[in-house]
Formats: C-alpha cells, sequence, structure tokens
C-alpha cells in the first residue's frame, strides 16, 4: 500500500510563507526591544532626528534623556517625542487579518522648556504597522525617524483612535524595501 501524497494548495503555501515572514519580523522587533527596552526618545533639531535614549521603563529612559541634555541649552524649544513599541503575539492559523497590525508605535511629543524641563505637549498618536506593510516593507528602525519626521512636519495626522498605518507616510516606495 503507497502513501498518498498530499497536494499542497498553492494559495495555503503563499500563505504560510508570508506568515513566517511575519513571524521573522516580529522576532526582530521583538529582540529590538527586549535589548534596548520599547520606551524610546527621540528629538529634532533642525529638521533631524536624533535617538536621545532609550530603557525598559518610561522613568528610566526619561532619567536619561535629562542626563544628556541638562548642560546643553540647544535642547530648549526642541519637540522631544515619546515613542513606545507595542508588539502584537505572532500570528496564529489565518486570523493574522483580523487584527489591526502586527505591531505599533505610540507617540507622545514633548518640548523642553527653559528651566530644562519636558512639558507635555498633549499631542499623542498611534501608527500601524500592519502585516501587509510588514510583507511589503519589512521593518527597519529609521522608519521611526521618517514616521515623527512626518508627525513634527504636520504632513500625517496621527491620533489615538484613528487607525494610521505606516504606508501613509510613505513617499517614494523605493526606499522602503527591507
Amino acid at each position: 500500500m503507497t502513501k498518498k501524497k498530499k497536494l499542497i494548495n498553492p494559495v495555503e503555501m503563499l500563505r504560510q510563507i508570508q506568515i513566517k515572514h511575519i513571524n521573522k519580523v516580529s522576532d526582530k522587533i521583538n529582540k529590538l526591544i527586549k535589548s534596548k527596552g520599547k520606551y524610546i526618545w527621540y528629538v529634532i533639531i533642525d529638521d533631524e532626528v536624533k535617538l536621545v535614549a532609550n530603557g525598559k521603563t518610561i522613568k528610566d529612559s526619561k532619567n536619561e534623556v535629562y542626563s544628556k541634555i541638562s548642560t546643553d541649552d540647544k535642547f530648549i524649544g526642541s519637540p522631544f517625542y515619546l515613542v513606545t513599541m507595542v508588539l502584537d503575539n505572532k500570528i496564529i492559523g489565518n486570523n493574522t487579518f483580523t487584527r489591526p497590525g502586527a505591531f505599533n508605535i505610540f507617540t507622545k511629543k514633548y518640548i523642553l522648556n527653559k528651566k530644562n524641563k519636558l512639558i507635555n505637549k498633549n499631542s499623542y498618536g498611534t501608527v500601524w504597522f500592519s502585516d501587509e506593510n510588514i510583507l511589503k516593507y519589512g521593518f527597519k528602525t529609521s522608519f521611526l525617524k521618517d514616521i515623527l519626521k512626518s508627525i513634527d512636519n504636520d504632513e500625517v495626522e496621527t491620533n489615538i483612535v484613528d487607525m494610521t498605518t505606516f504606508d501613509k507616510f510613505i513617499d517614494k516606495e523605493e526606499n522602503y524595501r527591507d
């Protein structure tokens, strides 16, 4: 008696490849979060986005910001962004497209006043990286800088409730290939 080979549906095979790729990118993001922390601080000076600090807690990362900027007046009046990375669970089965995204970033804007105090500007936003975005572009940390620059220049509006996805920040697709 010979065993029948099970024929693989090409659509299902493609879907399995997509799931593996998305999970691979999710693992990369998870490693980044575990090694650097999920709280990342950037400052924008002269239209350039610079990493200031990162940490596993908001308090630790904010203390690191203060330790780096306390003696330099060039930061006064500059926008600072706290970026929190939130990773969704790995894809299970075929329900990947029922969730809003594979991961998101939450942004919160601050301004440094003359007393070297970060003042919350009540400007919040969430940007989702959908599964489709990850399949098309992958993920690079430089994407975070591009997003913050776009938000700071009022090119794209974000808020906590809106479904803003990464593709709204793309001006030249070829620059975003993984």
